[in-house]
């Protein structure tokens, strides 16, 4: 349940063909907005991070 909210919001927060944030708006056009920022160090990095031990 957790994930499929995760997916919902990060689906909310898609950039558009400017490449906007869609639901933050364009001053995050150049650069993530703070959601999918949030999503990349909690799961990707943390991935990186793995030592299996």
């Amino acid at each position: 349940m957790l994930v499929d909210a995760w997916r919902v919001l990060l689906e909310l927060h898609e950039t558009t063909e400017s490449g906007a944030c869609r639901a933050c708006g364009p001053r995050w056009r150049r650069r993530m907005c703070s959601v999918w920022r949030v999503a990349v160090v909690y799961f990707v990095r943390h991935e990186r991070g793995y030592s299996g031990a």
